[in-house]
């Protein structure tokens, strides 16, 4: 295994300034090799098996999914999914990336007081989770740790309604986006905007 923090040690200033030059006069590729990344499912309906997605499977998926999903030029995401399963890689990596928004990580989903923390301290507008995640740090929020979120993209695994009922006492500007997807679909196929206002969009 190769850490990037210890690689990071080992570059000097000369190459990160290198890098800085060659960053303002990147030339883009004229032929792309179609895969973008190959993933493996989860193995909820089967073993899990690997599955190419090319580069515009991913961005078709995405550009349809920041018009659905009303993503904002000020919006700051805040992800904490793994990046080897489909929803966090497009949702919490490249969606940020495409979109030009920042993004605020952390590496443990399991960890809810840090999470409502760093909600909080960071000002995060739009959060991507499973709906068990979700439930865990809103069960322990303070409704005004809260306050500064607009929007939370759940998905795979079905959102029991108590989950939206939560969200709709903790947090009253917050709208639950409930999506289903698969990795083969990179992975977005539909999604049920919900908030406390307005029943769910079928």
């Amino acid at each position: 295994m190769t850490f990037f923090e210890e690689l990071l040690k080992k570059v000097s200033l000369t190459q990160k300034l290198k890098a800085l030059v060659k960053s303002k006069f990147f030339n883009l590729p004229r032929h792309l090799d179609p895969t973008a990344v190959v993933l493996f499912t989860s193995g909820s309906e089967a073993l899990p098996k690997a599955v190419v997605l090319t580069h515009q499977n991913v961005l078709q998926d995405l550009v349809g999914a920041i018009g659905l999903l009303d993503i904002r030029y000020d919006d700051i995401l805040f992800g904490f999914l793994p990046p080897f399963h489909s929803f966090g890689f497009t949702v919490n990596t490249i969606l940020p990336l495409i979109a030009g928004i920042r993004v605020v990580c952390t590496p443990d989903p399991n960890d809810a007081a840090m999470i409502n923390n760093l909600v909080h301290h960071t000002q995060s507008t739009v959060i991507s989770s499973t709906p068990t995640f979700l439930r865990g740090f809103l069960s322990l929020a303070r409704s005004e740790q809260l306050a500064s979120l607009r929007l939370a993209v759940v998905g795979a695994e079905k959102a029991p309604e108590e989950l939206f009922a939560l969200a709709a006492s903790k947090a009253k500007s917050l709208t639950v986006v409930e999506g289903y997807g698969i990795t083969e679909c990179s992975p977005i196929i539909t999604a049920n905007p919900f908030s406390p206002e307005k029943k769910i969009k079928r």
